[in-house]
């Protein structure tokens, strides 16, 4: 464990060093380059410098390289530091050091062999390395971008192209050797620094010389090969790969366009250095599409002002001076054209890197407009599903709503079936699609309303900007489900209230044929007995006597069938009297505690007494308790009940249809229901319902 706690410092400083090391050494590299070329061109008279460039070109190339160097190195120290052991990080600085060498030696073998001769040492074998190592920098370079970004190549199949590579570039090299001059300078290298390889050299290029066009050749199809690698390489990627390979993607595409290699030394590392270390944080699909609007306005612009200005105004302008006539009317052709060609760029680029899908803003903007028109949630959620999956370039999308304790798939895209067994969790989602979907919580309050469902493809994983746009569709989607999920219980409120209220019309009819009914008939039939008087007299007033018994206990059933539907103690005295003498009934020992004595709305004081009515009697046949307490309390235009036993506890809201009435019962009067159940800890059921 020690030698755990002691290493592990080390090997996390070892990256930090080895990266300082690379972005120090190489804008120390650049720094000296830049003041030897400086110094070079601010050399006294007398010195043989026809060949050196002094011009604002000079400058210019100058200070891309300086900076290419320096961003080189603090790119490939930031690569190096974060994948220390990556081979691509590896290849990387391969690349750069080389790089760094190209630049110094050149300067350095100017000077010490052409400005100041026999000032530097070892000047002459700067001057011999620019024949290796531009190659071996070239070699990195190639090896970066056919590995990159993750050390591998597409496939062993493409190894062939590596091994192509190496030959193309050290055959290059060793026809290079056929020039003795290691070093030229000036416009198109036409004057040689004063120093030539060894003769031994000069054979061994000789012999392979008759191949350098074979070589040449051999270059462009190497080009056209890598090209068609990373074309093949970024259509079969997916997920984090993809990303990566578009900054790289989009670098290599300016390097062609512009014709610069200067640069591309600065875009083509900081493209990698982004893609390896922050490419979720920066919208590569933002920057190809504002660089495609602008680049094509730019070149619209230059275009009209080319063709109205310079292709008229060379015909017709400089014979009756029509150039300041001509100029105003690029302007007013621009002032008109340039709204519809802006609009039509924008087409063309979303289209560059959407593809069909919609644009994250036309998502949002689509789904706010269809909640601003109001439509219902049986239409919004479909819709919700379709912008999903269009913004996202998903497989498939789900919306699932909270309704009740289980989650219910309300809408997808493309349509599935949604019969089978409601899952209970968000958790229970997931498992539905192996965890392989995306899924993000819709909450309100507190509360889970729902949840939505991105199935993107096997292999592919939602970018940065897809990920907000689930994001923010999901923090507009609280209204939607929420008013869904209302819908639905209304729905199988009133659903389970018809089906209450046939159930209890059964009951009744039941009770009445069973009871009531029976007990007249048998009066009827005595009295018709009786009547008929067959019998002796004693026999017809005992027959009498049953038919008013009979009556009385008709009568009786009836009293006690019209109490279960409406007491007449609750229509006369209130609640809390008709709570007592439902209590005085009960079979275990209930004490009802009313602080609230007023008088309230029909309509409510008859929804609290079945309330209390069914709490109790599920109490008595479920809880085993062996005392019950019912509580009356008003507060803030409130009335509270509270029905609690010390019974076993352990109701569940979801079985059984007693409190799942209690729930609708009160729900259909608004008020709202609260069960607390613990197992081996008593059950306490409470109520809330306005009453102001």
């Amino acid at each position: 464990m020690a030698a755990a706690v002691v290493g592990h410092p080390t090997s996390v400083r070892a990256p930090a060093i080895a990266a300082a090391a690379i972005a120090i050494g190489g804008s120390l590299v650049a720094v000296a380059t830049l003041l030897l070329t400086i110094l070079d061109r601010q050399a006294a008279p007398g010195y043989t410098l026809a060949g050196l460039d002094v011009g604002w070109s000079l400058a210019v190339r100058t200070l891309v390289e300086t900076v290419a160097l320096i961003t080189m190195s603090w790119v490939c120290a930031i690569v190096v530091w974060r994948r220390p052991t990556a081979l691509l990080s590896l290849l990387f600085l391969m690349w750069v050091v080389f790089t760094w060498l190209q630049a110094f030696a050149a300067e350095y073998a100017i000077h010490g062999l052409l400005v100041a001769p026999g000032s530097l040492p070892l000047a002459d074998a700067a001057a011999w390395s620019e024949k290796f190592v531009p190659g071996l920098a070239l070699l990195g370079g190639a090896m970066v971008v056919l590995t990159f970004p993750d050390g591998r190549l597409k496939s062993s199949r493409w190894r062939v192209l590596v091994v192509f590579a190496v030959l193309d570039i050290v055959g290059d090299m060793l026809i290079g050797l056929d020039d003795p001059y290691p070093l030229r300078i000036g416009a198109m290298a036409q004057q040689w620094v004063p120093v030539s390889l060894p003769p031994a050299l000069w054979a061994s290029g000789a012999s392979i010389a008759f191949a350098s066009g074979v070589f040449i050749w051999a270059r462009q199809l190497l080009a056209v090969a890598v090209a068609t690698y990373l074309v093949l390489r970024l259509v079969s990627a997916s997920g984090e790969v993809r990303l990566q390979l578009k900054w790289f993607a989009y670098a290599g595409t300016f390097l062609i366009v512009t014709f610069s290699s200067l640069a591309g030394l600065v875009l083509v590392p900081i493209a990698i250095g982004i893609a390896i270390v922050r490419y979720r944080l920066y919208n590569i699909d933002l920057v190809i599409n504002r660089t495609i609007l602008y680049g094509g306005l730019a070149l619209f612009v230059t275009g009209c002002y080319a063709v109205v200005v310079a292709g008229v105004g060379s015909v017709l302008g400089r014979r009756v001076g029509l150039d300041p006539l001509l100029s105003m009317i690029t302007i007013a052709l621009l002032a008109v054209l340039l709204l519809p060609v802006r609009s039509r760029l924008q087409a063309i680029a979303n289209t560059a890197v959407y593809g069909k899908r919609a644009r994250p803003y036309d998502v949002l903007s689509d789904f706010a407009g269809s909640i601003g028109r109001a439509e219902q949630a049986g239409v919004l959620l479909p819709r919700m599903a379709q912008l999903l999956r269009e913004g996202t370039g998903a497989s498939s999308t789900e919306v699932w709503v909270q309704v009740g304790d289980r989650l219910r798939l309300a809408a997808s895209e493309p349509a599935v079936d949604a019969s089978g067994p409601e899952p209970a969790s968000i958790e229970e989602v997931a498992q539905l699609h192996g965890g392989n979907a995306d899924l993000e919580p819709v909450f309100h309050d507190g509360e889970l309303l729902g949840v939505l469902v991105v199935v993107k493809a096997r292999g592919e994983e939602l970018t940065a900007v897809e990920r907000r746009l689930f994001h923010d569709l999901a923090s507009q989607a609280g209204l939607v489900l929420g008013r869904f999920r209302l819908v639905q219980e209304l729905r199988e409120s009133r659903s389970r209230l018809v089906a209450a209220q046939d159930l209890e019309r059964r009951r009744i009819e039941r009770n009445l044929h069973d009871g009531a009914q029976q007990r007249f008939v048998n009066a009827l039939l005595a009295l018709g007995m009786a009547e008929a008087g067959d019998g002796p007299r004693g026999d017809r007033r005992e027959q009498i006597q049953e038919a008013s018994r009979e009556v009385q206990a008709g009568l009786s059933e009836l009293r006690s069938l019209a109490r279960g539907l409406q007491p007449p103690l609750l229509t006369e005295a209130g609640l809390a009297p008709a709570a007592r003498a439902l209590a005085d009934r009960t079979s275990i020992p209930t004490t009802v505690v009313a602080e609230a004595e007023r008088r309230h709305p029909e309509g409510i004081e008859s929804t609290a007494y079945f309330f209390i009515a069914e709490a109790v009697s599920n109490a008595v046949k479920h809880s085993a308790a062996t005392s019950i307490e019912v509580r009356i309390t008003e507060s803030q235009g409130e009335l509270k009940l509270e029905v609690s036993d010390n019974g076993v506890g352990g109701a569940d809201p979801s079985l059984g249809s007693g409190l799942t009435g209690l729930r609708d019962r009160v729900a259909a009067a608004g008020g709202r229901v609260e069960v607390i159940s613990p197992r081996h800890s008593g059950t306490v059921i409470r109520a809330t319902l306005p009453c102001a």
